[in-house]
Parts: C-alpha cells; structure tokens; sequence
C-alpha cells in the first residue's frame, strides 16, 4: 500500500490558493469527487472553477476522464487543460505541476478510457500507486479504494452484466484490503454504479459487492450522468457523473433512492475528520443540492462492524474504556441464513478470542449474544458460535457449509455475566464456556475449511423490528505462532 502523507493546517475558504498552500491536519481532510467529465467543455471548465473554489487538498474520478475514445492526443486537452496544477508528475503543455511535487489528483477508469488498446494512454498519463488500475491510498483520516469496473479489467473476471464479480481477484483484494484498513473512513470509488434510477445505463450488477460487509464507509461511482444518493444496507452509495458530459434522465427510483438531480452540471465536495464526514454535491454555480453525513461509532482499530443478512433496522458497535456495547436486530442466528450484528477481525491462521458476556439488555427472549468464528460475511457462510440465548442457556451453533442447514446444541441454566471461548486450529473450531474465566468447559467443536476467518462478537436481538444489545469486556484476540 502507498501512503501520502500531507502537511498540517487545513484552509477550507472559498478563495483560489495556490496549490502549495493546501494542506491539512493529520486528522483532517477535504476532497473533491469529479466524474463523466472529461470532454474539453464549457460545462468542464465551470465544474472544474467551482472544485477549486472549494479549495480540496485532493481530487478523485469516477471515471470517463478522457472523451471519446481515451486517446492519447485527446487526454491533456480534456483532462490537463483543467486539473494541471493537481497532477504529479504532470507533463502536459497547459501550466506546471503542483508546487509541492505531490500528486494531488486520484482518477477511476471509465469506459471511455479503455476506448485504446489496454488503457495505454490513461496509465501513461497518470503516475498512480500499485498496477495504477485499482490501488489504494490513505490522506488523513480516510482510505481511499480506487476500483477499475470495466468489462476489459482482466482480473475483473467479467461474463455478462448480470452476474456478480465479487469473488475476482480484484473483489478479493479490496475484500482484504479494507479488512486490514485501520482509517477511520473507507472509501471505494469506481465507474459503474453498482444502483442508478437512470435510464441510460441503470444498474451495474456485476458491481453489487458486499461493500458494507467488508468495511466500506462509501461507495462512489459515475457512468449514468446524474447526480444520485442510495441508501443500501447502513452506507450511502453516491452516482456523481455530472462533471462535464450532457446530462442524462431518471426512470423510477431504485430502492433506497433518496435524492436525484440532473438540473446542472456539478462536484461533489467531501469533509473529513477522526469523528465524522460530510459529503455534498454543489453545482458549478455553487447551489449545494445534498448534505449527507456519517458519524464514526468509534471502534478501536482493527475492529469493524457490519450487519450480516440485511437484518430491517441496522445494528451498531460502540467501545470505551475496555467494553464492548454490540446492538444487533435479526430474525435469528439460526437454519440456513443469519441476521445479526457483527463486531470483527480478520483472522489469517490460527488464533482465540475469549470474551466475557458482562450483560444482555434485551426485551427479546430469543436474543443471542456470543462469539462467533465465521467462513465469509456471507448469510450463509459457514460458522461455529458459542453463545448466551435468552439470557437463560448456552448455545453452541455450526454450520458446516454454505446454505447448509445450522446444527446447535443447548446448555441450560447459564446467564450473564458469563465467560466464552473460541480457538481455530487448522479447520476446527473449538468453543468453550467458564464461569470465572479460568477452568474451561469444551461445549462443541466444528470443522470447515477457511483460508481467512472472521472473528469477533455477535448479536442477534431474535426479532425482525427490535435491537437487542450484548456488552462485552475483557476481551481478548490473539493470534498462534
């Protein structure tokens, strides 16, 4: 991974500055997002005027940089022209580089973009971290993923546009990229929106990846030129291709759709902090058209969180002062799918995790809360748990493949505060229960194959429109030689 690293003292006026004088706290960080807008317009020009205005200390696209074709003698008027002074090294013919001799400016593929042999004018142009076609990057408090979601992406494993890409090599290395990520906000970016209400292109379903159950924050995208805001699961998914290409038209809202624009040209321009990030789309006149912003919950790093089957009312994980507090809705951690909050690592190898279940508050009688060792994210993945059930039992729970159905077995007359244990050695799974933490009860063993294991706390309240919450301390993940 390469990391950029930016000075300290962030201005965040309306005034043009020179490009040496953005910078910014290591806590701290302002970013513009530009997409579909690289066709030498005027429509370019204004929306370039007005990102500048903002002052961003970085810049990243959503792709379709250079209209129409991705050629080589088109992409300096169409990209250079405008953004010059973010681009390092730049050698185009309209102007110097920045100042500071730091790249400033993150762009995405776009279709257009591959409309040349491999791409070849585009990765010669820019000077981008890793393969320059996906790569990460880290600014302040946030992780930036840029994806490359054409079709010509080799390691895309591309079939048709209805069947997911999700287990590629490029899916698995953002999978473990954000896995590892310890920034306060992740973000990934790419061209084809994975939900779009427009007509032109729509959905790209190749692109619907877990992207929340994997650690994302985001997801940016372009390709339908709009501007559109979609809540799926617990993370916003922005369409922001209104950068300088004529504008398209919106059909009937996909679900979770919560705002849509095509009335101008526009950017969108994101704030950030180590406790929240606002994100606003702003015309090239300066009408700001959507506010949306993002609280972090604050878990300690490497901790991540997410919901696991798309229970209706997500779920959330807080920590202080060595305890745990995990609320998790859910129909139930149960036969062939789960519903429940998750609070985990990545476990590569072998390792335990031992908790102490403190308290369960919960109205619920068929809450779960417990530890749980898990194949995938996947609602169907295979597992092993050991686990408090309504605050009355013990539960230890396997699934031994994906969709296959969950065999348990019950311990009665166990309740909070409770002590749990779970090991992984190769492909067996061992849970345990103790009263005080010191002699330990074997409850069950399972065996599944998992090249990388998530780990971690879980609870499921047991009803659909509920919250139950578990409140774990003591807790301890170690890894084995």
């Amino acid at each position: 991974m390469t990391t950029y690293r930016y000075r300290g003292g962030s201005n965040l006026s309306l005034a043009v500055e020179p490009l040496e004088r953005r910078t910014l706290l290591a806590s701290s960080l302002r970013f513009a997002v530009v997409g579909d807008y690289g066709n030498g317009s005027a429509e370019e020009a204004a929306v370039a005027a007005m990102v500048k205005s903002q002052n961003p200390n970085l810049i990243v696209t959503t792709g379709d940089n250079n209209y129409y074709f991705g050629e080589a003698k088109t992409i300096d008027r169409n990209i250079g022209q405008f953004y010059h002074d973010y681009i390092y090294p730049y050698q185009g013919s309209y102007g110097p580089g920045p100042a500071d001799q730091i790249n400033h400016f993150f762009p995405s593929l776009g279709n257009h973009d591959w409309g040349s042999a491999a791409a070849q004018p585009y990765l010669d142009y820019f000077a981008l971290p890793g393969n320059e076609r996906y790569y990460t990057f880290t600014a302040g408090p946030v992780q930036f993923f840029a994806i490359d979601s054409d079709p010509n992406e080799a390691n895309l494993g591309f079939t048709n546009p209805s069947t997911s890409t999700a287990d590629s090599v490029e899916a698995q290395w953002l999978q473990h990229g954000l896995a590892a990520s310890n920034a306060t906000w992740k973000i990934v970016y790419f061209h084809h929106a994975p939900y779009s209400s427009g007509t032109t292109h729509g959905n790209s379903a190749w692109m619907q990846w877990p992207f929340e159950a994997w650690g994302a924050d985001a997801v940016l995208s372009g390709h339908e030129h709009d501007y559109e805001r979609i809540m799926t699961g617990g993370i916003p998914y922005f369409v922001n291709g209104s950068g300088g290409k004529d504008l398209y038209v919106f059909g009937e809202p996909v679900a979770g759709s919560k705002v849509r624009y095509n009335g101008d040209f526009g950017a969108m321009i994101v704030d950030a902090t180590d406790t929240s990030i606002s994100y606003q789309f702003i015309t090239r006149i300066g009408a700001v058209i959507d506010t949306y912003s993002q609280t972090a919950l604050g878990l300690p790093s490497p901790w991540v969180q997410t919901d696991i089957g798309r229970p209706a009312i997500s779920g959330s994980a807080t920590y202080l002062a060595g305890t745990f507090s995990v609320d998790g809705a859910g129909q139930d951690i149960l036969g062939r799918r789960d519903q429940f909050r998750f609070a985990y690592q990545a476990l590569r190898g072998d390792g335990r995790i031992i908790a102490r279940v403190g308290s369960i508050r919960s109205g619920q009688p068929r809450i779960k809360v417990g530890l749980m060792m898990r194949r995938s994210l996947r609602a169907d993945s295979p597992y092993a748990a050991v686990m408090l059930s309504g605050g009355t039992a013990a539960v230890y729970q396997q699934r031994k493949a994906f969709a296959a159905n969950t065999a348990f077995a019950a311990q009665a007359g166990i309740a909070a505060p409770y002590w749990l244990k779970m090991e992984r050695r190769g492909n067996v799974f061992t849970t345990y229960l103790s009263r005080f933490g010191r002699r330990w009860k074997v409850l069950g063993r399972a065996t599944f194959s998992a090249s990388t294991a998530y780990v971690g706390m879980a609870v499921s309240s047991g009803e659909v429109g509920a919250l139950g919450e578990g409140v774990f301390d003591h807790v301890a993940l170690s890894r084995f030689a």
